[in-house]
């Protein structure tokens, strides 16, 4: 079975301050389009793995022992149970594919 989803039809809902999403869950996996406004920052810390891809901007994910810069056209995978949180390291804002 294929199921499509069309990201232009959903209406952007803010999670946080500066941060907004759209997205649909299927097969118990989340597909989500993130944006960070320049500035944003998830403050709170995630342990959920994620696959991404970022489409615009420039996203620094930071974790208890390091920072890791992830660029426009670069994906990214986040293994389940590492603790991690996000922030725009972008003059402008980021815009990235997230799947979990």
């Amino acid at each position: 079975m294929i199921e499509t989803f069309s990201f232009e039809k959903q209406e952007w809902v803010e999670t946080s301050p500066g941060i907004r999403q759209k997205g649909f869950e299927s097969g118990g996996h989340r597909f989500r389009l993130v944006e960070y406004a320049v500035d944003a920052k998830h403050e709170e810390w995630c342990a959920r793995g994620h696959l991404g891809y970022v489409l615009e901007g420039v996203i620094e994910f930071e974790m208890p022992d390091q920072k890791i810069l992830v660029k426009t056209g670069e994906a990214f995978h986040v293994s389940e149970g590492d603790p991690h949180r996000a922030r725009n390291a972008a003059a402008i804002p980021s815009r990235f594919f997230l799947a979990d």
